[in-house]
């Protein structure tokens, strides 16, 4: 009878934290917006709120960071205040692959989307392995204005 009960709670844990990941991307969806209202990109919101991610990145032309979601703070340990005006090479460290770097900054520097998976570092100092897209966001006259960064956590 107890493992009736048990597997009930799986169950019941299992859709609270889907009614709350929702309401997270929810949340991002609709800060995201009237990001998209205030820059004119020609923006698919649906493409990025799709995608499984635990972190959203907003930094402008020069990749300065001008937004970053809830996930972010969970994810790194910095809050919003710490990190816009910074670069998001802050949570690089020693164990930093040049390469996926150097991947990344290749298609930021051509206006594409870049992918890569690196090791950044929490604001405690404990590393963890990131999945990176990073796309750019076009106004109405397809200059890049910005680039959004979506990170997954990857075990």
């Amino acid at each position: 009878m107890l493992h009736k009960y048990l597997h009930s709670w799986d169950v019941i844990s299992t859709d609270l934290r889907m009614r709350n990941q929702r309401k997270i991307y929810r949340n991002d969806l609709e800060q995201l917006e009237a990001l998209n209202q205030e820059y004119c990109w020609s923006l698919d919101l649906d493409r990025i709120v799709s995608k499984d991610y635990d972190a959203l990145v907003l930094t402008n032309f020069n990749q300065v960071i001008e937004w970053v979601n809830g996930g972010f703070e969970r994810m790194t340990g910095y809050s919003a205040e710490e990190s816009v005006g910074r670069r998001p090479g802050f949570l690089q460290g020693p164990k930093t692959s040049e390469l996926a770097k150097g991947r990344l900054r290749t298609g930021i520097h051509e206006e594409r989307d870049a992918y890569a998976t690196l090791i950044n570092y929490r604001k405690c100092g404990n590393p963890y392995k990131c999945k990176i897209s990073i796309l750019p966001l076009k106004n109405a006259a397809l200059h890049t204005t910005h680039f959004l960064a979506i990170e997954k956590e990857v075990t």
